[in-house]
């Protein structure tokens, strides 16, 4: 696989960089209220020497991997090469203390056909294709969902931690995000197009619905913890993932992340 992008950006945050300009300094951040605005788009020009036709919903657009389909050149306009195209909110609002509310909301896109991102959308308009006729489709836990990205709400301090509750990208995609050397990156990278990496060997558990989350440092280590209800009685279709962390001069960081999941039996 051959493969180029250029990457367009726009995005707004709480703290933006201001540019002096005289004696007074404008805020260019879209911040109101503790609450923010911001987003990426990112459109890429991809080249593969075996790859199958763009998708306009899978999110990375094209195959980054040589599947069974990918049976030819293309060349194509691409979204999300180098990170996910996205427009969101987040909030924080001071409480008492030093503990805040919090809350994030995330839709992600395809911006060189306008959809929202759905892989699964990609994987059910190629049902009954013969591979010469397909275009690209992957599973992933992007699936057509408003706030595909995360929708989550709780409170946070500094010397506690961050409780949430919600839609979360768990502890073992978070880890993944920060220590591939190529940014989990769709175009580029093997465990950024995969999922199944991130996902504990299920793409689908990627990031989890119904999740209780807590990330927490104390001086130089770190913790985290994550839930997910079932909605049922039991524990099928429960998950469980703890993490502990450190850093120091010699070994700048490090974690450890087990992680359980109990799914329904199969139905027959």
């Amino acid at each position: 696989m051959c493969a180029g992008g250029l990457l367009v950006r726009s995005g707004a945050r709480a703290g933006a960089e201001r540019e002096h300009r005289g004696a007074q300094s404008p805020d260019s951040s879209l911040t109101w209220n503790g609450i923010t605005l911001y987003g990426i788009v990112d459109v890429g020009l991809q080249y593969q020497t075996h790859g199958v036709p763009a998708s306009d919903y899978f999110p990375a657009g094209t195959e980054s991997i040589i599947q069974k389909n990918s049976n030819g050149s293309i060349t194509a306009v691409t979204p999300s090469n180098l990170s996910q195209s996205r427009i969101g909110l987040s909030g924080n609002e001071p409480l008492t203390g030093d503990w805040s509310g919090v809350f994030r909301l995330e839709t992600f896109f395809n911006p060189q056909s306008g959809n929202l991102s759905d892989a699964l959308k990609s994987q059910v308009l190629n049902n009954g294709r013969p591979l010469a006729a397909q275009t690209t489709n992957v599973d992933s836990s992007v699936a057509g969902q408003l706030f595909a990205g995360a929708a989550y709400a709780g409170f946070s301090s500094p010397t506690v931690g961050t409780f949430t509750f919600g839609r979360h990208v768990t502890l073992l995609a978070d880890g993944v995000g920060k220590y591939d050397p190529l940014a989990a990156s769709n175009a580029f990278s093997l465990i950024g197009f995969s999922g199944t990496t991130a996902g504990g060997g299920d793409t689908e558990d990627r990031r989890l619905d119904q999740s209780v989350k807590y990330t927490g440092k104390y001086g130089p280590v770190h913790f985290g913890a994550l839930y997910q209800f079932s909605g049922a009685s039991g524990s099928a279709n429960t998950a469980v993932q703890a993490q502990i962390g450190g850093t120091s001069p010699a070994a700048r960081s490090m974690a450890i992340t087990p992680r359980r999941r109990t799914r329904s039996p199969p139905r027959r």
